[in-house]
């Protein structure tokens, strides 16, 4: 994969990765070795997930069996991974030009799921009853 950010991420955390079949598994990651799997699928989805995965192993992230702590670190490693590859520029720009949510992530080159995430990661603050979008905290 060629995706400057991707390779600055798997440099910086001395991470590898394959792409393999891994079934209906996006990917998966071993904290030992810092290995990723991401499944075979579109550059897209798989540059996605790859960035998904990474944020697991900076954090050292492993199933704890417990559904709501897992669930938490999966929406962490999405928002992560998707505030990395769209910056506030970039949102605003495909969600400005874009006809609708599928071309806007096409624009961004990045799969649904991981512009839902992007959006998701908007701050949203309460100041004097308003609430502002996109706004730094206070």
């Amino acid at each position: 994969m060629q995706d400057p950010i991707v390779q600055a991420e798997l440099y910086r955390l001395d991470a590898t990765y394959e792409i393999c079949d891994l079934g209906n598994i996006a990917g998966d990651c071993d904290l030992l070795t810092r290995r990723i799997r991401i499944n075979i699928g579109t550059p897209v989805e798989q540059r996605c997930t790859l960035m998904h995965e990474l944020r697991h192993i900076e954090l050292g992230h492993a199933p704890t069996g417990d559904p709501a702590v897992d669930e938490a670190m999966e929406v962490e490693a999405d928002r992560w991974a998707a505030v990395k590859l769209i910056t506030d520029t970039m949102l605003a720009w495909a969600l400005g030009f874009g006809r609708d949510r599928r071309e806007a992530a096409e624009m961004l080159q990045v799969d649904p799921n991981t512009l839902d995430a992007r959006i998701g990661a908007i701050p949203i603050v309460r100041h004097s009853g308003l609430f502002l979008v996109g706004s730094p905290a206070l």
